[in-house]
């Protein structure tokens, strides 16, 4: 858990890895752990695009906006909101699927 944030739940989820032999990283001890399993390129990528954006939108906490996603169904498209006191966005995002990556066999187990 890259979040350090004090919490019943994790510590439980923590104990319970341990318990059935696991392993769990918490804070900067969960950073560090991903560091040293990337190696030295994709460590450089997690700083980079992973851990420095997360630290960023931390400072940035009491501001963020509430976050929906809706599937519309009557046309397949999904209702992204963005929301506070003071602003709302919307937008919808219509689902075009790709005929050429569509799995027929899979679709049918799934029905």
């Amino acid at each position: 858990m890259l979040d350090p944030t004090p919490s019943t739940r994790l510590y439980e989820l923590s104990r319970e890895f341990a318990r059935v032999g696991g392993e769990a990283y918490v804070g900067d001890d969960a950073w560090q752990y991903l560091e040293e399993q990337a190696g030295a390129t994709m460590a450089r990528f997690v700083e980079n695009y992973v851990r420095r954006p997360i630290a960023e939108l931390d400072t940035e906490t009491a501001n963020l906006l509430n976050l929906s996603i809706k599937n519309v169904f009557e046309d397949s498209s999904f209702l992204v909101e963005l929301s506070n006191e003071q602003s709302n966005y919307i937008w919808r995002i219509p689902r075009n699927e790709d005929e050429a990556l569509a799995d027929d066999e899979g679709d049918q187990e799934t029905q």
